[in-house]
């Protein structure tokens, strides 16, 4: 009991209150998005890097930067902000929500702002004491003005990399 409890213990040390996380992560162009009012959907690549600070074990507050490129008829290119939060569950299962806040300029139009909820769920391996690959699946909300064309709901499925300190 004693080796389990040890073992328990060592699996957690990275996600132990005070600890720092940076990361980063991309959706690989595994992301779908049908907007409203659209009849096809559009695929996105998008990079996104956050950094966080463990305020209690096993929940971090995060802040990070995104890119996003977004292909076909509603192509536009995207730069935002987040701010957010991520708690794990044993086995190093995590579950997080994010407040988005985005500009993007769609191909022959205008600049906009939109604004989202993203939630993730995934896994954190751990190859070593600090170092995770981060498989997540991921759903954001977008909450910005219809008229706009910016609202709208978007899955995907990212692979990520944290780094633990």
């Amino acid at each position: 009991m004693v080796a389990v409890a040890m073992i328990a213990t060592g699996a957690f040390a990275q996600t132990e209150k005070g600890k720092i996380y940076v990361g980063a992560a991309s959706n690989l162009g595994f992301n779908n998005v049908k907007y409203d009012g659209a009849d096809k959907s559009t695929s996105y690549f998008n990079l996104g890097a956050k950094g966080g600070y463990f305020v209690i074990d096993n929940l971090a507050i995060n802040l990070g930067l995104n890119f996003e490129s977004v292909s076909g008829d509603n192509g536009s290119t995207d730069f935002g902000f987040n701010i957010g939060g991520r708690y794990y569950f044993p086995p190093k299962v995590f579950l997080g929500a994010m407040f988005d806040f985005d500009s993007f300029k769609p191909k022959g139009g205008d600049s906009a702002s939109g604004m989202g909820l993203t939630f993730e769920g995934g896994y954190a391996i751990f190859l070593n004491d600090n170092i995770a690959i981060e498989p997540a699946l991921t759903y954001r909300l977008g909450l910005s003005d219809k008229d706009k064309g910016t609202k709208f709901n978007q899955f995907g499925i990212n692979i990520g990399f944290g780094l633990y300190f």
